[in-house]
């Protein structure tokens, strides 16, 4: 795991119209999976959306503690289902339109409020984040500028025991896969049900079609 000292966040905030933020938001991306924070998100070009997750770890002798989040909107108001190991938390407060995004200087920034955060973020973020200027007044900002981009146009977590994989946006033609709850996946293609997507984790790629209701939907 990367020294926390040298994390990157951003301190940038800004306020943005919608039409500029579409048009100044540099696409899809995500970190490494060995960085803390680690956090990947996709932006849709033509529905304006963007959906991503963020995990954000504190370690200690015998034990880490885990911020887990899935997060879903436009610019200006996102909302956020928080997750304990791999299922989400229904006790933990959802967020509000303190939760968005920026652009400043052709960066993206993640912006929270301290009253909307939930699970242990609220303590862990400010741990990770590690330095005052990082946290401005009641609010955190994590920067969005990761290092690797791509053509996909969406980020979901899967919420399912065993989420199926199909040849095809139907229930018919199934292929000889699935994908298990907190599986990160990365969408390529969107239909009114259905994602094709594709899932690596280092050791295996698999893609295909999966239900929506199969992902996590803030």
């Amino acid at each position: 795991m990367n020294n926390l000292g040298s994390l990157s966040i951003a301190i940038l905030i800004s306020c943005t119209g919608a039409q500029a933020f579409a048009s100044g938001f540099p696409g899809s991306a995500k970190g490494d999976f060995l960085d803390n924070p680690f956090l990947a998100y996709g932006f849709n070009p033509t529905t304006k959306v963007i959906s991503g997750y963020l995990v954000a770890l504190r370690t200690a002798p015998g034990r880490t503690d885990e911020c887990k989040m899935a997060f879903k909107g436009s610019a200006n108001e996102l909302s956020v289902k928080y997750l304990a190991g791999t299922r989400v938390r229904e006790d933990a407060p959802q967020s509000d339109q303190r939760t968005s995004i920026k652009i400043e200087r052709n960066e993206p920034v993640l912006k929270f409020h301290t009253e909307s955060l939930g699970g242990e973020c609220d303590w862990i973020l400010p741990f990770v984040l590690a330095s005052p200027e990082r946290e401005i007044g009641d609010e955190f900002v994590v920067s969005m500028n990761v290092q690797n981009s791509g053509d996909w146009i969406g980020v979901y977590v899967i919420s399912t025991k065993k989420a199926k994989l199909y040849g095809e946006p139907v229930s018919t033609l199934l292929k000889n896969a699935y994908l298990v709850r907190g599986d990160v996946v990365y969408v390529y293609k969107e239909r009114p049900d259905w994602y094709f997507v594709r899932y690596d984790n280092g050791k295996r790629e698999t893609m295909g079609w999966i239900r929506k209701s199969d992902t996590v939907q803030p």
